[in-house]
C-alpha cells in the first residue's frame, strides 16, 4: 500500500488522526515542562541577586577609605588625598552623616533612588572613638589604616560594623 492509498483508507485516517492527537498532547506536555524549568531557573537567579547587603557594605567601606569627602587625610603641600589615611580631625559624626546623606532620615527625600541603603546601619570604631549606629551584635570587618593626628601618622585598625544580613 502506498502512502496515498493509506491516507484514503479508513485505516490510514485512524493512524494519521491519532498521530496528530499524539503530537498535540506532546507539544502541550513539552510546553508545560519548559515553563516549569524556566520558572525554577528564574527563582534561583532571583535568590542569588536579592541579597546584596555585602555589596553595599563593601561600597560603604571603600567610600570611607578612598573618598576625601569622608575621613581621608588631604595633604595640602602635595595637593592630594592620601588614601587609607584617616584624618583624626575629620573623624566625627557630622562627617559620617555628610559622607552618607542617604542614611540620615531628614535628607531621605532628596535621595529616593538609593532606597536600598536606608536600612543599612554602619558603626565605625577607631581606637576609643565609635561613630554611627549603635549595633548590638555587628558583623565586623577590620581594615588596617594610618591615622593622621596633628602631623603624626600612626598605624591603626578601623573596625566597620554592620547589621548581620538576614539572607
Amino acid at each position: 500500500m502506498t502512502v496515498l492509498q493509506l491516507l484514503n483508507s479508513r485505516k490510514g485516517a485512524y493512524a494519521f488522526g491519532s498521530m496528530a492527537l499524539f503530537f498535540i498532547a506532546a507539544m502541550i506536555l513539552v510546553t508545560i515542562m519548559f515553563l516549569a524549568l524556566f520558572n525554577i531557573n528564574l527563582q534561583q537567579q532571583q535568590g542569588s541577586i536579592e541579597c546584596v547587603d555585602g555589596v553595599y557594605h563593601e561600597i560603604m567601606m571603600a567610600k570611607i577609605l578612598i573618598s576625601p569627602s569622608c575621613f581621608i587625610y588631604e595633604d595640602e603641600e602635595l595637593g592630594r588625598a592620601i588614601l587609607g589615611t584617616i584624618d583624626l580631625n575629620k573623624f566625627t559624626q557630622e562627617n559620617l552623616d555628610s559622607c552618607f546623606p542617604y542614611l540620615v532620615i531628614n535628607q531621605l527625600q532628596t535621595f529616593i533612588s538609593v532606597e536600598a541603603y536606608t536600612d543599612t546601619h554602619i558603626q565605625l570604631k577607631l581606637g576609643d572613638t565609635t561613630l554611627g549606629s549603635n549595633i548590638e551584635t555587628p558583623q565586623t570587618f577590620n581594615k588596617n589604616v594610618y591615622v593622621y593626628d596633628d602631623g603624626e601618622i600612626t598605624p591603626e585598625t578601623l573596625t566597620f560594623g554592620f547589621e548581620v544580613p538576614l539572607c
